[in-house]
């Protein structure tokens, strides 16, 4: 049996229950995030990579002040993207997002990702303060 306080409520995320998993768990002071998608409501991505890279951002945001933190609380975060060489435009958008003071980072090149024309896919981990 799981622990269901430790599952953030996130409604504006979607409700990822239907495929077996969670948007945010919070474990003490630590929370996690499932991996984020620019998604509409029938899971489909929508927009260009600009735009898909800006609400995936937003979307983490989001899910990180749901359990009660801030973007400044995100210490890392993994970008899988279906092309690497768009990593220029995807670091662009999160300087405009996160100012000076960046999450560590990994960028990860895939094949495919899950929802149907998703270009860009983010998980991140935060450490909220005491």
């Amino acid at each position: 049996m799981g622990h269901p306080e430790r599952i953030v409520q996130t409604p504006e995320l979607g409700n990822p229950e239907q495929f077996g998993y969670s948007n945010v768990v919070k474990v003490g002071n630590l929370v996690f995030l499932a991996g984020q998608c620019a998604i509409d409501d029938n899971y489909n991505a929508v927009g260009d990579f600009a735009a898909q890279s800006r609400e995936v951002l937003e979307r983490v945001v989001r899910g990180v002040e749901a359990a009660g933190g801030t973007r400044d609380d995100i210490v890392t975060m993994t970008v899988y993207m279906l092309d690497v060489a768009n990593g220029r435009i995807f670091t662009e958008i999160r300087k405009e997002m996160f100012g000076r003071d960046f999450p560590a980072s990994t960028v990860v090149g895939v094949n495919q990702l899950m929802p149907p024309n998703a270009l860009v896919e983010v998980t991140a981990m935060a450490v909220l303060a005491d």
